[in-house]
């Protein structure tokens, strides 16, 4: 079984692995989740805790990748702070063009099967943590009080018709599971957040 990995968070390291990120995204128009984005993340510790601070958390100090939730479900993956019991749970998808509509024939394109695939994960994810014993929390996540943020990471960039951006932001800003928002950004976005975050600090 995984557990949630202790990192020293690091602002110089993560500052080069985030300009990585950076490169991978100017180099490649199309990014595979198992060809490319999982082995990136994979290979950076202090990138991939990083991405918690999108979230009510001061300091990252956990993460894990392919974490198992108790036997059902395995999020892509976790960061966060066990000072703040704060986490993230985070899926990656596919980032190409097509990734979150696709056009199929129709005048109003379709939510694309990755994005509808990646949602319901992150639901489900969500939906088996609701109810779970704070005996299995704490031996989980090392609290028995955590609070959880859902990110859906997929698509390249923001290129959008203005009549499928306003679908795209309502879902993301408005739609909300069992009181807890389920955050989605595309790779481009996910990478200009981070840097803001990282800016002042490195």
């Amino acid at each position: 079984m995984k557990e949630l990995k202790a990192v020293e968070f690091d602002p110089v390291k993560c500052r080069k692995e985030l300009d990585e990120l950076g490169s991978l995204l100017n180099e490649k128009p199309v990014l595979k989740e198992r060809d490319d984005i999982l082995p990136f993340f994979k290979d950076r510790v202090h990138l991939s805790a990083f991405v918690s601070v999108l979230f009510p958390v001061s300091t990252p100090n956990r993460y894990a990748h392919e974490f198992d939730l108790f036997g059902d479900y395995r999020c892509d993956l976790v960061a966060g702070s066990v000072d703040d019991n704060v986490f993230c749970l985070i899926e990656f998808e596919d980032g190409k063009a097509d990734s979150i509509f696709h056009a199929a024939g129709r005048t109003v394109p379709e939510w694309a099967s990755r994005f509808e695939h990646g949602y319901s994960q992150v639901v489900d994810w969500l939906s088996k943590l609701d109810g779970t014993s704070d005996g299995d929390m704490e031996q989980k996540f090392g609290t028995t009080t955590p609070r959880f943020h859902g990110l859906l990471v997929i698509g390249h960039g923001v290129n959008m018709e203005p009549r499928e951006r306003r679908r795209f932001e309502f879902r993301r800003n408005k739609v909300v599971v069992n009181s807890i928002h389920i955050n989605v950004l595309t790779f481009q976005e996910l990478h200009d957040a981070l840097d803001r975050k990282l800016k002042p600090i490195a």
